[in-house]
């Protein structure tokens, strides 16, 4: 099985790939990252295999900002852990109401 088969997959929806084992979203400056802290095990070819071919999907979100979030009431992306002790941000200033989630408050 292909390298990049083996440890990610892409969401095409979302415009991300997620780790399989770590089910975790990653954008392609994060790839290399993730591979070197959490699969050690990868050697340097491989680890270069797989961040050349994230680099090479079309579409791919590059930064954070350009990932398609889905909305806090949608289903569990297949793929991602489910995290029941998520903080929706309520800002009165939102237009359409802000839909951005995450588990720290101070990340908010």
């Amino acid at each position: 099985m292909d390298p990049f088969e083996k440890l990610l997959e892409y969401l095409n929806d979302y415009k991300v790939v997620i780790c399989k084992q770590c089910h975790f979203g990653i954008v392609p400056s994060q790839v290399e990252g993730h591979i070197r802290v959490q699969h050690r095990q990868i050697q340097a070819k491989e680890r270069q295999s797989i961040i050349e071919q994230v680099e090479n999907i079309p579409d791919i979100a590059r930064t954070p900002g350009d990932v398609q979030y889905a909305s806090a009431s949608s289903p569990p992306i297949p793929g991602l852990l489910v995290y029941r002790d998520g903080l929706q941000c309520r800002n009165p200033r939102a237009t359409s109401g802000c839909q951005y989630v995450c588990r720290h408050y101070k990340v908010m």
